[in-house]
């Protein structure tokens, strides 16, 4: 076996079982804490993510000098603020919070690109936009959460990662599509939680750290000009299509509505990679 793939694989199975042993050992020791049971999910998918990308690229430098390194820690920051997703009422003051979070995590990936590539008012303008168009994805992140279960909305972020891995990877960003692979294998360990009913899996204290987790990717390849907006446009109402899907057709039955989830995601997310290839393949980028 070629030992850069037997090195992903075990980064991707080593991020699995750190993961699955976090959400064990947090539900033995803070099965009646409240506070802390609700983190045990954010850190199993943070410190799971970190050590995979720990075994695949090294220890992340830090300060990063790169933008794959910056999401590794910019997880591990979400995940000490994690409260910031659990909110019974969303105001004007926690929009601007994620909207925050969000332009750092653009900017910090924006400042890695070479001067001569970009003009200031050209970069405040892009900023403002992936922002916008973030918060939405992030709004329909929330109303997925509410509308769908807990194994309905965790199987839609696992196809999701799954899906822009695909993207990524065929536009020629291989460092990236590792990472999202290990995202992905932390995700099946959230979903199999799901599945067996663990009350630590809490998917608004969750969504922060996924939200970002899944747009880093995006933000990087339109920041580069190497994915098309119209891919940009599918992947960015995936989530919402997905929920409107279920809603519209009222789809009662549990397997059903995984069925018609699952469809609406992979297709919406397939015309994204169609798109790209086709286009890639033009030269028209």
């Amino acid at each position: 076996m070629n030992s850069g793939l037997a090195q992903s694989l075990s980064s991707i199975g080593l991020a699995a079982v750190t993961s699955g042993a976090i959400l064990v050992l947090g539900r033995l020791a803070f099965n009646r804490s409240q506070y802390f049971g609700g983190y045990i999910s954010i850190w199993a998918l943070s410190v799971g993510y970190f050590v995979g990308c720990w075994v695949l690229f090294g220890i992340p430098t830090f300060p990063p000098g790169e933008g794959s390194y910056w999401l590794v820690w910019f997880l591990l920051a979400i995940s000490l603020f994690g409260r910031m997703g659990q909110m019974r009422q969303v105001s004007w003051f926690h929009w601007i919070l994620r909207g925050g979070t969000l332009s750092i995590s653009i900017v910090l990936q924006f400042l890695q690109m070479p001067a001569h590539e970009w003009i200031l008012c050209q970069g405040v303008y892009c900023i403002v936009g992936l922002v916008a168009s973030c918060l939405f994805f992030w709004w329909a992140i929330e109303k997925l959460i509410e509308r769908t279960t807990s194994i309905e909305s965790v199987m839609v972020w696992l196809l999701y990662s799954i899906m822009i891995g695909l993207l990524v990877v065929f536009l020629g960003e291989l460092r990236l599509g590792q990472g999202l692979a290990i995202l992905a294998s932390c995700l099946v360990i959230l979903w199999i939680g799901t599945i067996l009913g663990l009350r630590s899996i809490n998917l608004k204290l969750l969504m922060p750290v996924v939200v970002i987790a899944l747009s880093f990717p995006v933000q990087h390849m339109i920041l580069n000009n190497e994915m098309t907006l119209v891919s940009a446009a599918c992947l960015l109402v995936a989530p919402c299509a997905s929920w409107a899907a279920v809603r519209w057709l009222d789809v009662r039955k549990a397997w059903l509505r995984i069925l018609v989830l699952a469809t609406v995601v992979t297709l919406v997310c397939g015309i994204a990679v169609a798109w790209s290839i086709s286009h890639l393949s033009e030269g028209s980028y």
